[in-house]
C-alpha cells in the first residue's frame, strides 16, 4: 500500500448528527408554532375589528342619507361588508343580530367554524360606539 491509497476521510454526515439536527429543528418547531398561531389569530381579529369599524362608518352615512328613517331598512348590502377578511375566505361573518331601528344599530362579526379564530369570541360594535368582544372587556385585550 502507498500512502495515496491510505485512509481518505470520509465525507458526509453520521447518524447521530442527522438526529440531532432533527432535534433541534423539532425543538425549534414547537416552541414557534403556538406563537406563530397566536399571532394569526390577533391579525385575524384586528383586520374583523377594522371591517366592523368600516361597516359602522358605512352605517352612519346611511343614516344621513335617509334622514328621517335612521337606520331603519339597513341590510348588509348596505354597509357592503360581509365576511372578514373582505376578499378570500372567511374567518368572521358580519351581520346583525337584530334589525337596526331608527336610531340603533349592532353589528356582530361571528367567527367562522374551522379557521384558527373559531373560539375567539364574536365582536359587536353599536350605534353609540360600544366595541364588544364576547367574553372579554374590550377588543384591545
Amino acid at each position: 500500500m502507498t500512502a495515496s491509497s491510505a485512509r481518505r476521510p470520509v465525507q458526509g454526515f453520521t447518524l447521530i448528527e442527522l438526529m440531532i439536527t432533527v432535534a433541534v429543528i423539532a425543538l425549534l418547531a414547537t416552541i414557534a408554532l403556538p406563537s406563530y398561531r397566536g399571532y394569526v389569530v390577533r391579525a385575524n381579529r384586528t383586520d374583523a375589528q377594522q371591517t366592523l369599524l368600516r361597516a359602522a362608518q358605512a352605517l352612519e352615512r346611511y343614516y344621513v342619507t335617509n334622514g328621517s328613517s335612521g337606520y331603519t331598512g339597513a341590510t348588509r348590502a348596505t354597509f357592503g361588508y360581509t365576511q372578514s377578511p373582505i376578499s378570500g375566505a372567511a374567518v368572521y361573518q358580519l351581520d346583525f343580530p337584530s334589525m337596526p331601528s331608527q336610531s340603533a344599530f349592532t353589528i356582530r362579526a361571528t367567527p367562522q367554524a374551522g379557521t384558527v379564530n373559531a373560539n375567539d369570541g364574536y365582536l359587536e360594535i353599536t350605534s353609540t360606539g360600544v366595541k364588544i368582544w364576547q367574553g372579554h372587556a374590550d377588543w384591545n385585550r
